[in-house]
């Protein structure tokens, strides 16, 4: 689960400082090529800067939401990424169109939260599959019951048990090697990491 979360925070620093470059690198070589005064460049950052610091603020359009996750976010840059930023750079771009990024990612995953029927999901799909897997659990534990009657010695666990009564119920599809193994489990989350990347990334 690191592994993802790590994938993902590095993903989301290549793509701010892709778009830092490919936005604000030509904007800065031109004031290098007009001999504009110091005093006036140093206007004209701080007022990018205050634009930056001007933008919508909203990030799931409910206050009771937004003013603790904007203080997560907040406390998240200041911990975790100004105290290594601020040693190798003292330009704030970066910092803003980072936190422009995932601003834009919140707001992104947000609206596509909305777009789900929670009520429907709640009282219908996850009932059903937290039956389900109550009641293969039951019958896995039913069968261990019996063999361990009849052969005390056998070789067979819980785990063997559940799994061929999923792979029964869900048409030769199992869930054994992501539940069991690290190494499928870590892949499984890396890809489903991927994919809520591609869905929600601006």
């Amino acid at each position: 689960m690191l592994f993802c979360i790590i994938i993902c925070i590095v993903s989301i620093f290549l793509i701010a400082h892709i778009h830092s470059r490919t936005t604000y690198a030509p904007r800065y070589r031109m004031y290098q090529r007009v001999a504009y005064p110091s005093a006036l460049l140093k206007v004209k950052y701080e007022n990018d800067s205050q634009k930056q610091g001007k933008q919508d603020q909203r990030l799931t359009g409910s206050s009771m939401i937004d003013d603790p996750l904007q203080e997560v976010l907040h406390y998240a840059f200041r911990d975790y990424i100004s105290t290594w930023y601020r040693q190798i750079s003292s330009d704030e771009d970066f910092l803003l169109y980072l936190k422009d990024l995932v601003r834009k990612v919140i707001v992104a995953f947000s609206s596509r939260f909305k777009e789900v029927e929670w009520v429907h999901y709640l009282t219908t799909k996850l009932v059903d599959d937290f039956a389900s897997h109550l009641r293969l659990f039951r019958q896995a534990q039913s069968k261990l019951k019996d063999s361990q009657k009849r052969d005390p010695t056998a070789g067979i666990n819980m785990l063997s048990l559940f799994f061929n009564f999923e792979t029964a119920m869900e048409d030769n599809l199992s869930r054994s090697l992501v539940c069991t193994s690290r190494k499928y489990a870590l892949e499984y989350l890396q890809e489903l990491c991927e994919v809520i990347m591609y869905i929600v990334l601006p």
